[in-house]
């Protein structure tokens, strides 16, 4: 059979980090070159916490990585009487989803599976669409640090003038580029980085709306909708007294 090496990366929420694990899983994703560059990403996801952890899912997927997402603690999200459409997930999210439960033995099977289509598929992997558009100032700078270090992807060369300063694969002459390259293109790194997390939050919002349901939210919803009708002031009393009257010819 074949065999794979398997690379437990530090965890982390975002290719925008803040400690020095969170740098170490960037610097590995934006990096071709480096001797952990994933061909595949398996992306363990809390499912209770969709929404966190679809911003690092999203922003993988515009690196052009091949990524199998697995849903975790599904009992716990079905226990609290959450739903969800996977097949609509799938779609929104155009990657390979699988649903786990850690104390169940199925999905080892069936992401084995996933592996070997993918190590056996012919099939290109690249990603036709981004899940982020870039406004035009990072369109641009993009376009140019992708001439100075002849990258491919558009992402991976945003999150380059990103995070340059630090990042150890990148030499001096070429960060005095990158550098003036940000500032030619008023590239404000900071406020790029925020602004990029809103509009990501902004879509996955909109996605986990369209395919997680709550139960109990639509029953209490239910059950608000029927209180504002009793407790309204003008068909309370009606239904008040209409019921009064009924229990008044039902007993006499």
């Amino acid at each position: 059979g074949k065999s794979f090496s398997v690379v437990d990366l530090p965890g982390t929420y975002s290719l925008f980090p803040n400690s020095q694990d969170e740098k170490l899983v960037c610097e590995i994703l934006i990096n071709p070159s480096n001797e952990n560059y994933p061909d595949l990403i398996v992306y363990v996801a809390d499912i209770n916490n969709l929404e966190r952890h679809l911003l690092l899912a999203t922003q993988i997927f515009d690196l052009n990585i091949p990524t199998i997402l697995v849903l975790n603690m599904i009992d716990v999200f079905t226990e609290n009487e959450n739903e969800v459409n996977i097949e609509v997930l799938k779609e929104k999210l155009q990657l390979p989803i699988l649903i786990s439960n850690a104390r169940a033995t199925e999905t080892t099977d069936e992401l084995k599976e996933l592996i070997n289509s993918y190590s056996n598929s012919s099939v290109s992997t690249k990603n036709k669409n981004s899940f982020y558009e870039f406004n035009a100032v990072e369109q641009l700078a993009a376009s140019q640090v992708k001439s100075l270090l002849g990258n491919e992807n558009d992402y991976q060369s945003k999150l380059v003038l990103h995070h340059f300063n630090w990042l150890s694969f990148i030499d001096s002459d070429k960060k005095q580029n990158l550098k003036s390259i940000a500032e030619k293109n008023n590239f404000e790194n900071i406020k790029l980085q925020i602004n990029e997390t809103m509009k990501r939050f902004s879509l996955i919002q909109r996605i986990v709306l369209k395919t997680t349901i709550n139960k109990s939210s639509k029953a209490s919803d239910s059950t608000i909708k029927w209180d504002n009708i009793f407790t309204h002031k003008v068909f309370g009393p009606i239904i008040f007294f209409g019921l009064m009257f009924l229990i008044f010819q039902s007993i006499f």
